[in-house]
């Protein structure tokens, strides 16, 4: 259990590493030293105290101490609403999933040679989403091959890592995959127990690779590598856990 006062400290000492080093940080990394990244932390920092604002409450038949409410940034950096953020979101995901299916949750891996590029591109948005999205279809090519059917509809959400839990940067997916998916020609529910790993990890590989070619194009001989590097395909985790309660989602947020 964590105590209020436990909790502060927390918060105070995570402020205070923003506090202490982030001149040098952006002298270290002068990309992150833009209005945008200047503007989230403030909004972290400011949050709790009056500088980020709050309100007043008195009581209208006695007149006594007032009573203040400090408004919350409602960032994702911040540890206290982040933490909020998750939960909420978790708790909206579950109420979506599909009543009667089974969920797993899949996990796919960059290699290492790959993480600078993705960390040096210029429009992070534009490239993690576009990775978010070849996961769901190399998932879906990979339950066409189990399922033995073209035409299906499968269930999925996608969520990106872009870091370790040590803090290093490791960006991978986490996927919430429905066991099963939805022929369309006949409209018939169809079910699977077991994903293989070697089919996964090499289709894995044939999307990533195709994916780096489309946005790496001038490392296209370090790409080219990359199957006698790993001929087994890239590090994946098939799932086994079932993903059905809102914790275990904000597993899958937190990455604990």
């Amino acid at each position: 259990m964590a105590y209020p006062n436990h909790n502060k400290r927390k918060l105070q000492t995570y402020k205070s590493i923003f506090i202490e080093n982030i001149e040098s940080f952006k002298r270290e990394y002068p990309k992150f030293d833009t209005a945008y990244h200047e503007s989230v932390i403030k909004k972290m920092l400011d949050c709790g105290t009056v500088e980020g604002g709050y309100a007043e409450y008195d009581c209208m038949h006695c007149g006594g101490d007032k009573h203040v409410v400090f408004f919350s940034c409602k960032s994702k950096l911040c540890l206290k609403c982040a933490k909020r953020y998750a939960t909420e979101a978790a708790e909206s995901i579950t109420s979506q999933l599909i009543q009667g299916v089974k969920y797993r949750q899949v996990v796919l891996t960059i290699p290492k040679q790959f993480r600078n590029l993705f960390y040096d591109h210029d429009d992070h948005n534009k490239i993690y989403s576009a990775f978010m999205k070849i996961a769901f279809q190399c998932l879906e090519e990979v339950l066409r091959i189990i399922l033995k059917k073209e035409n299906i509809k499968i269930a999925a959400i996608t969520f990106i890592h872009t870091h370790s839990r040590s803090g290093e940067y490791k960006p991978h997916i986490h996927v919430i995959l429905g066991e099963g998916a939805l022929d369309v020609d006949d409209e018939k529910r169809l079910t699977f127990k077991k994903i293989n790993l070697s089919t996964l990890r090499k289709t894995w590989q044939n999307h990533l690779l195709a994916f780096a070619a489309l946005h790496f194009p001038q490392e296209i001989r370090l790409i080219w590598q990359m199957e006698l590097l790993y001929p087994d395909g890239f590090y994946t985790h098939p799932g086994e856990k079932l993903m059905i309660k809102s914790l275990e989602i904000i597993r899958v947020f937190s990455d604990i």
